[in-house]
């Protein structure tokens, strides 16, 4: 205990700030609540090493080192009692019973209400001085910030793409579609072969360019699109940039890949048509994710809509298929006089996917209307062309420029009691970049505290412990904001196989980007806070990246790269592009604007 004592006198040392420093020595709240048998270790290097990383799990907060939701919170927001609480505990208890180890000697007292914690992520001496803090405070947790994977520094860095892309050739789904849809691939068909032939107006590679980009020779044989339909080739492929595994989205809009009916590039179909493209790219995605289940998640297509209970009975089946995350529609997404997201009419669907753990994922956009997407696109090409000296399209301006829709089901969710409804839901967007979350967030709080939103906490809080956002290829002005956006809460992405995206030079671009990042920081973002929001196992991620992964110091060490492919970074993809600037009064204005058009007919919002 007087070695307890010594590491409470020099705390800071070991775990850094506290939000509630402990008020006495270890040894005067441990001496009633934990019994050491006779002969048990008295020193504290011993003490870690013999217990490990330990969480004592309370009645009814957990211990913020091992569950990133309560983590996020400050103890003094913390609620003692209620659903908010119990979520994260249920999930928390779930983890660690795959993780328990006994060790000999310690008695925890009452037993039914701790548990003992194996966590290679966090340092046993953290862990050590959270559970003291726990048992000290009797539930207020001291805020510390664990240093993940510190048990082994400077190993391959787990990097997890929180967006990446797979899918079959139109065609070759009619094995897949119910038969009573099939003729509708023609049509399909013929949209794919179109779109095809448009987008060929975007290509920039030069042959210059290729031989600057494609050093291993992969664009040229063909195998990014060879690992977007063969799960072999696909984890060859992803082995090769360092990614140990992948969230998988339909491919569409690209030559050779397509989604079913579903797609945005997609002439209108019919509801039911779509809903038989999801089901079948569903089943085919299902037996490509099998392959390797820990490293190829795949999101289900939900695209029953809007039909609530049709489509949590979609995502129901594609769980028990075998599928870990929630793709709504990019399109038709709500049509008029639609239930918005916020009303309870869509609660089957929130509840289907808390219940089952299946994060929902925004991808690109939400709410087009089908057929739109080659006539907006069409559009921007030709004002490109004519903003340009040499008649070509500034494909980075094209892609990134400013989309409102994609950002509506924050203030949707968070802004009108769906979290307070399912508080184990979470919600993530996916390519739609990131600086855009601090300003939102800023607007929907004081929106918030105007009293203009039916959430009962701010809508940050909800961002903090239930949402995500996927930095797909990610640019250095992204990463300076990662505070501001949420270091538990900004994730990474590849982008495979869009040439948009950091493949196949995935290892330059986080040299490029990354240098002078802290070690911890940098590991949550390149894959930890993934493998946390989706539930992956840690344990086989670590492994493959051991084999397969990027040495750390080729992630923060500020390198020298090429500046021919940073240029050409740039130019696919708008590397160096200023941050979005927000126009806060606007954004306040569409905001009010979009939940005033989705209220009930009281004039309260639906989902209050």
């Amino acid at each position: 205990m007087e070695k307890l004592d010594r590491c409470y006198d020099h705390h800071h040392d070991i775990t850094g700030r506290y939000l509630v420093p402990l008020d006495r020595r270890p040894s005067e709240y441990l001496q009633d609540r934990v019994r050491i048998a006779p002969g048990f270790i008295d020193d504290i290097p011993g003490l870690i090493e013999q217990l490990g990383p330990i969480c004592m799990v309370g009645t009814t907060l957990t211990a913020r080192a091992c569950c990133r939701r309560t983590r996020s919170t400050p103890s003094s927001s913390v609620p003692a009692t209620g659903e908010g609480v119990q979520r994260p505990l249920r999930r928390h208890r779930r983890r660690c019973a795959r993780l328990i180890r006994q060790p000999t000697g310690l008695r925890l007292s009452p037993a039914s209400t701790r548990a003992t914690v194996d966590d290679p992520c966090v340092r046993p001496d953290r862990m050590l001085m959270e559970a003291l803090g726990f048992v000290c405070l009797g539930g207020l947790m001291p805020s510390i910030e664990p240093t993940p994977c510190e048990l082994s520094p400077g190993a391959n860095v787990v990097i997890v793409s929180g967006d990446s892309h797979v899918g079959l050739p139109v065609e070759q789904y009619a094995e897949y579609m119910d038969p009573a849809f099939r003729p509708a691939l023609e049509v399909c068909y013929e949209d794919e072969r179109r779109f095809a032939d448009f987008l060929k107006s975007f290509k920039w590679f030069t042959p210059e360019e290729v031989e600057l980009i494609d050093r291993r020779g992969e664009l040229k044989a063909g195998l990014n699109f060879q690992a977007v339909r063969d799960p072999q080739a696909r984890l060859a492929a992803a082995e090769r940039e360092g990614v140990a595994a992948e969230i998988l989205y339909p491919l569409s809009g690209v030559e050779h890949a397509y989604a079913p009916c579903f797609s945005g590039a997609n002439r209108p179909f019919a509801a039911e048509t779509r809903a038989a493209g999801s089901r079948a790219y569903n089943r085919w995605l299902a037996e490509f994710c099998s392959y390797a289940p820990d490293r190829l998640i795949g999101a289900a297509a939900i695209v029953e809509w809007p039909d609530p209970a049709g489509a949590a009975a979609q995502v129901r089946q594609a769980r028990e298929m075998g599928l870990r995350a929630v793709f709504p529609p990019q399109v038709p997404g709500l049509p008029d006089g639609g239930p918005p997201l916020s009303d309870r009419e869509w609660d089957p669907f929130w509840a289907a996917c808390a219940e089952l753990e299946m994060p929902v994922v925004f991808h690109v956009g939400f709410g087009r209307p089908q057929g739109q997407t080659q006539v907006a696109l069409e559009r921007a090409l030709s004002e490109l062309r004519k903003g340009s000296p040499d008649g070509k399209p500034d494909p980075a301006d094209a892609i990134f420029r400013q989309d409102w829709s994609a950002r509506t089901p924050l203030w949707n969710t968070a802004g009108t009691g769906v979290f307070d409804r399912h508080p184990a839901l979470r919600i993530a967007f996916s390519e739609v970049r990131a600086d855009w979350v601090p300003a939102t967030l800023r607007v929907l709080d004081r929106m918030h505290a105007e009293g203009k939103t039916a959430s009962a906490r701010r809508p940050s809080e909800y961002w903090a412990s239930n949402c995500a956002v996927v930095a797909t290829a990610i640019r250095r002005h992204e990463l300076e904001m990662r505070h501001e956006i949420g270091l538990d809460n900004l994730l990474f992405g590849t982008d495979m196989p869009h040439t948009e995206g950091t493949w196949p030079n995935t290892h330059e671009w986080l040299r490029a980007t990354f240098f002078g990042v802290p070690e911890h920081e940098a590991r949550k973002i390149l894959g930890e806070n993934a493998i946390e929001f989706f539930g992956l196992d840690a344990k086989v991620l670590r492994e493959v990246a051991a084999r397969v992964g990027v040495p750390f110091s080729d992630v923060t060490t500020n390198q020298p790269v090429d500046p021919d492919l940073l240029a050409h970074f740039d130019r696919r993809s708008g590397y160096r592009k200023a941050p979005e600037v927000i126009d806060e009064a606007e954004l306040t204005r569409l905001i009010n604007q979009d939940l005033a058009a989705r209220r009930g007919p009281a004039g309260s919002a639906s989902g209050g």
